[in-house]
């Protein structure tokens, strides 16, 4: 699995790589929803933060599926096309 900003998505997304964007369901955390995306040759990759000094790369998580949405709305035109659905559930 990768990990990705929301820029290198949506480059890929223009250059026709991407297959699908799907919200995951993770019920161990408190935000329980995040962002996958899955590439045309099956690779699956998380949204993550951007990297700052103070702060690593972690996986970008929402508290509701709205938000998700919301996120994907105001931020990666054209996602439509690519979203799934369906909530992918994440048992670990």
């Amino acid at each position: 699995m990768y990990n990705w900003q929301l820029s290198t998505a949506v480059k890929l997304a223009e250059e026709n790589f991407l297959a699908g964007i799907q919200i995951a369901f993770d019920r161990k955390t408190s935000r329980p929803y995040y962002i996958q995306f899955t590439t045309r040759c099956g690779a699956v990759a998380r949204l993550v933060t951007a990297h700052t000094k103070k702060e690593k790369r972690k996986t970008r998580e929402f508290s509701t599926k709205g938000a998700a949405m919301r996120f994907l709305n105001t931020r990666f035109p054209g996602h439509d096309s690519l979203l799934c659905d369906d909530v992918k559930v994440i048992n670990y």
